[in-house]
C-alpha cells in the first residue's frame, strides 16, 4: 500500500515538473527550464522502480544515460552536444535490446501489423513538418 501512494506522489510531481518545464519553453523562461528539465527523467526512475516487480538493469542504464544526455543538452557548446548525441544513441541501443528480448514472446504475425499505424501517425507528422519547413 505504501508503494501505491508513493507511486501516485511520483506521478503527481512527474505532471507538475513536466508542466513547470513546459512553462518554460512556452515562457522563454530559462531558469524553469535548467531546473525542471534534468528532473523529469529521475522521476521516471523511481516510478520503474517503486511500480515493477522484476527490475530490468538495462532499463535504468537507458534511463541513466538519458538523464545524462537531458543535463549536457543544457548547455550550448558542440562538444557536450556531441557527447548528448552519444549517450541518447545508447540509450535508443539499450531500448533495441531490451525489445528485442521481450518481441519472442509474441506472434510474428503481430510483430508486422502492431507498429502499423503509428508508422501512420509518424508517417503524417513527418510530412506535415516538411511541407511547413519549405514555407
Amino acid at each position: 500500500m505504501k508503494k501505491l501512494g508513493f507511486f501516485k506522489l511520483c506521478i503527481a510531481l512527474l505532471i507538475l515538473v513536466v508542466a513547470l518545464d513546459s512553462y518554460g519553453i512556452v515562457s522563454g523562461e530559462l531558469m524553469f527550464r535548467y531546473i525542471f528539465k534534468p528532473l523529469i527523467t529521475p522521476i521516471l526512475l523511481a516510478s520503474y522502480l517503486i511500480s515493477t516487480i522484476k527490475i530490468n538493469k538495462l532499463y535504468i542504464a537507458a534511463l541513466i544515460f538519458a538523464f545524462i544526455a537531458d543535463v549536457l543538452l543544457l548547455n550550448k557548446s558542440d562538444f557536450f552536444f556531441m557527447l548528448a548525441i552519444i549517450s541518447f544513441f545508447i540509450v535508443h541501443l539499450l531500448y533495441i535490446i531490451i525489445v528485442t528480448e521481450d518481441i519472442k514472446s509474441y506472434k510474428r504475425r503481430d510483430i508486422y501489423l502492431v507498429p502499423i499505424p503509428f508508422l501512420i501517425v509518424y508517417i503524417s507528422v513527418v510530412l506535415l513538418v516538411y511541407n511547413n519547413l519549405r514555407e
